[in-house]
């Protein structure tokens, strides 16, 4: 049986779950409502309104939709600040107010003043982990987080979708929070929705998604101390605060599948495990270091078009690294990144 290991960014060494803490009931339930569901909308928003030739070149579309939003050339978008953003959003509706962290904005309602303020210390937070764990960069200096009323944030949505995460609608909205101190975030509970925005334009932004919603679940699992990741010979299970989940299917599943297919089949949470496995399987087998380093080449691909299996993973492990990925995950799989 193979475990997973957990990392702390601090030491990035094998550690062991600290305990977990309770959080409280209202925020666990938000945070459901903002989390679920989210990746499918935001692996989408750049291709939105395009021909298929777009998915098949989502990095460099991604790219240039938003050096186009921004008027900065693609080679320099990672020098956007939040700053920068924020000099070409839309006017904000009524009741809406914009919190800003260095590395964070969160547009919302001033329904959510406290409760986005104090999310927004901890994507803060899991902005610095994140970037520690895999090595790189968000596509810009800046994440934008939205919370709204219906279709309120539309405009501010569209004009920023390849950088922003919807994170939610607000079913209600009472009088406005006077803003309260908030702590600073020590935890990172929520890492998945980042990863994201930090594999946006890349060549992990195409389709199919699964080793991009496998890195967001591997990172995720790896931060949070509320949850982890097992990954076995053949199949996984993860472990939280309300016990053992162990795979729908029983196995590894394909990477070659859409998320159509994987849906219509009931094994979509497997392509997201199995895709979060695939990179446990690097760190485990070959290296941290190996992690980075095809890291390091997977940021690069925002400015050329280069195939994640031939010219990432195999200068990196060999092709004898990608048999044996091959061997564990499937030569279907492996092959639908060539």
């Amino acid at each position: 049986m193979h475990v997973s290991a957990v990392y702390t960014p601090k030491s990035l060494g094998k550690t062991t779950l600290p305990k977990r803490p309770s959080l409280p009931k209202r925020m666990m339930g938000l945070l459901t409502v903002v989390f679920s569901s989210l990746a499918a909308i935001f692996l989408i928003a750049c291709a939105e309104g395009n021909n298929a030739e777009s998915f098949d070149h989502h990095n460099s579309f991604c790219v240039e939709k938003l050096a186009k939003q921004t008027g900065t050339p693609p080679e320099e978008l990672e020098l956007l600040t939040c700053e920068d953003l924020v000099s070409v959003f839309p006017p904000l509706p009524d009741k809406y107010i914009l919190l800003r962290e260095e590395n964070a904005l969160f547009i919302t309602h001033c329904t959510e003043t406290n409760y986005a303020s104090a999310l927004l210390k901890e994507i803060q937070f899991c902005y610095g982990q994140i970037e520690q764990l895999l090595g790189i960069s968000p596509i810009t200096q800046c994440t934008l987080y939205t919370l709204a009323v219906a279709e309120d944030l539309t405009a501010t949505e569209s004009q920023l979708s390849c950088m922003t995460i919807p994170s939610g609608l607000i079913t209600y909205a009472t009088e406005c929070e006077e803003p309260e101190p908030q702590a600073e975030a020590e935890e990172c509970y929520f890492g998945h929705e980042p990863v994201h925005l930090f594999l946006s334009g890349t060549v992990l932004a195409t389709f199919p998604p699964w080793l991009n919603e496998g890195l967001s679940e591997w990172v995720q699992a790896t931060l949070s101390p509320s949850h982890s990741l097992q990954c076995f010979a053949n199949g996984w299970q993860l472990l939280d605060n309300e016990g053992i989940f162990p795979s729908d299917s029983g196995s590894y599943v394909s990477f070659a599948k859409s998320r159509e297919e994987h849906q219509a089949a009931g094994t979509e949470r497997d392509a997201y495990q199995t895709g979060a496995c695939f990179w446990d399987y690097i760190v485990e087998n070959f290296s941290r270091e190996s992690l980075l380093e095809i890291m390091s080449l997977v940021q690069q691909t925002r400015f050329t078009s280069m195939s994640f299996v031939t010219d990432i993973l195999e200068p990196t492990i060999g092709d004898a690294g990608v048999n044996k990925l091959k061997a564990v995950f499937g030569e279907d799989s492996i092959e639908a990144y060539r």
